[in-house]
């Protein structure tokens, strides 16, 4: 659906479905996003609203889980956990904590998990499973208890005194993120402005050329790390296909906006493992951002693109001192500046993901297309952690549509 058939913000995005859809940004009217489309437009990018656009690069409305009706967010505990927990077949357990998984069964015929081993109020229980178990803990604590259980890289198991129960170098690893930096901006006095994230964009590097010798001239990887890599330039090469996103957001200050920018796909990976055989100890976690030098030179290529944003046609209305970033002796002017800038401020998304990666295993893959864990035989992992590649924006929509795909294939449905 294009922009201009986006008028009726009382109207959801999609009308069918638990989770609700609709874009803030056109209800709040603001002008400095009229304005900031006006800016894409004429770079060549038509702005949408379509859900489901056939390629990434472009200006977007912003879309959040809001019902357009009642104006209440709408979440996986409201539209999901609240109508399931009036059903008599399921029971919610609280204040309970899971410690490993129990397993039965070995090489070579296929590893049953049997159940878990969790503690509720300082006492250990184990529960048994009737047809399988399902772990959905997220990204770091999903590859802690599979490590927990004994399934993992061998020698970090043995050294914890884990018994080993199915090897597999890959949990774990593969941990991804979004990484984004903001720059901050004084408007002119009476500027209307609105609430939250306006408007956002995913751009790919405008200078192709600059693309190419910047992947060309890029430090040589591993083998392991080389296949990802390729996979994600495969995409950034793609001009349809983005490999940042820009956005505009007001922090409730007055007279004050913040342009950000995040790139799509990291090619950096980190990992995150536990440290001990105690299920009350947290992960390791090493991110390992910016790891690859390639992420830091596309994102600065990007914040070098964003600095000139505030002089740059129809927004140049709205800002003072010419459009100069706060403090003014942060502005970046070139590489090397931006470079230091993202060092320095760039944070997380809490987007994490990819710990038990849905891939081949000779890949490092932990589970199948089903989603059960490698050498078991009814396991599966349901969460952020399964994603071979991170999405190139919010994956909350992702990680819905891997629930809805696991539900099905638990019930037997278009397996």
């Amino acid at each position: 659906m294009g922009i201009d058939s986006v008028s009726n913000t009382d109207k959801p995005a999609s009308p069918d479905g638990p989770i609700q859809v609709s874009f803030p940004s056109l209800a709040q009217e603001n002008p400095m996003a009229k304005a900031w489309n006006e800016v894409f437009r004429d770079m060549g990018y038509k702005t949408t609203a379509d859900l489901f656009p056939t390629q990434s690069a472009g200006n977007r409305c912003y879309t959040a889980a809001i019902d357009p009706q009642t104006k209440k967010r709408m979440s996986a505990d409201s539209q999901y956990g609240g109508p399931a927990s009036k059903r008599p077949n399921l029971t919610i357990i609280t204040e309970a904590t899971v410690l490993r998984i129990l397993f039965s069964g070995s090489s070579p015929a296929k590893t049953v998990a049997k159940g878990v081993e969790v503690s509720i109020n300082g006492e250990t229980y184990s529960i048994t499973a009737n047809k399988e178990v399902v772990l959905s803990a997220g990204a770091f604590h999903s590859a802690k208890l599979l490590e927990l259980s004994g399934v993992g890289q061998p020698n970090r198991l043995r050294n914890l005194d884990i018994p080993l129960v199915i090897e597999n170098a890959g949990v774990g690893e593969n941990l991804q993120n979004h990484v984004m930096c903001m720059r901050t901006f004084e408007l002119d006095q009476g500027v209307k402005v609105g609430d939250g994230v306006q408007s956002l964009a995913f751009l790919p590097l405008q200078d192709r050329t600059q693309q190419k010798e910047t992947f060309d001239n890029a430090p040589p990887v591993t083998r392991n790390e080389k296949d990802f890599c390729d996979v994600v330039r495969a995409i950034f090469d793609s001009p349809d296909e983005a490999s940042c996103i820009v956005f505009m957001t007001f922090i409730g200050l007055p007279n004050f906006v913040n342009l950000g920018v995040m790139q799509s796909i990291p090619f950096s990976r980190g990992s995150s493992h536990i440290v001990s055989a105690n299920p009350d100890d947290k992960p390791r976690i090493d991110p390992r951002f910016f790891s690859n030098p390639l992420d830091l030179d596309i994102m600065a290529y990007h914040l070098l693109a964003l600095e000139k944003f505030p002089s740059t046609g129809p927004l140049s209305a709205f800002f003072k001192n010419d459009g100069q970033c706060i403090p003014p002796s942060t502005a970046v002017t070139d590489l090397e500046s931006a470079r230091k800038y993202l060092r320095e401020n760039a944070v997380t998304t809490y987007h994490s993901c990819g710990t038990a990666a849905m891939s081949p295993r000779e890949k490092g893959g932990v589970v199948d297309q089903d989603l059960v864990v490698y050498g078991t035989k009814n396991l599966r992992v349901v969460d952020a952690s399964i994603f071979p590649v991170i999405p190139q924006a919010n994956p909350m929509s992702t990680v819905y549509a891997v629930a809805e795909r696991a539900a099905d294939l638990i019930k037997g449905v278009g397996a």
